[in-house]
């Protein structure tokens, strides 16, 4: 009987997975939330905010907003675009922010639901950066494959499995 050639076996195989284990760990939590941070746009529904008085900022989640859409919260009608301003980008103490502003007296002071879609703090607006933070993840998966392949092919693994 071969024991040392068994314990390197066992030992190859516990260092693979124990390695695939953290390296998923590293993939699934701590690489892709921060890049779907820079990739990704989030979608926020009714909202509920006081509308904001004749040239006041009301600041929103994210530095950039669209599609965004105003209600009344008592009775449900939607606010004409024409009380509002959409401010994208604003530079409020070093970070960028987005909201409405008041443009109107009709409805400031009232509650009322906002939706809207909105880039997060970070977001990268140049396509080509989107494109190269999701290649990330694609060799960081290829790495996990090599790691994985590597100790197995060296332990003589497959000639066990063969006879």
């Amino acid at each position: 009987m071969n024991r040392k050639g068994i314990t390197v076996t066992i030992g190859a195989i516990i260092l693979t997975f124990v390695g695939v284990i953290f390296a998923l760990a590293i993939l699934t939590g701590g690489l892709t939330d921060p890049i779907a941070q820079v990739t990704q746009t989030f979608d926020v529904d009714n909202e509920t905010h006081t509308f904001p008085e004749n040239g006041t900022n009301l600041q929103l989640t994210g530095q950039a907003i669209s599609n965004v859409e105003v209600t009344n919260a008592s009775g449900g009608e939607v606010v004409p675009t024409s009380n509002y301003s959409i401010y994208n980008r604003l530079n409020v103490n070093g970070v960028l922010t987005a909201g409405i502003t008041g443009d109107g007296s009709a409805y400031h002071g009232n509650s009322t639901n906002i939706s809207f879609t909105y880039e997060p703090f970070g977001y990268d607006t140049n396509s080509g950066g989107r494109a190269i933070a999701g290649l990330i993840i694609i060799f960081a998966a290829l790495a996990i494959a090599v790691f994985t392949l590597i100790p197995t092919l060296k332990s003589g693994v497959l000639e066990m499995l063969r006879k």
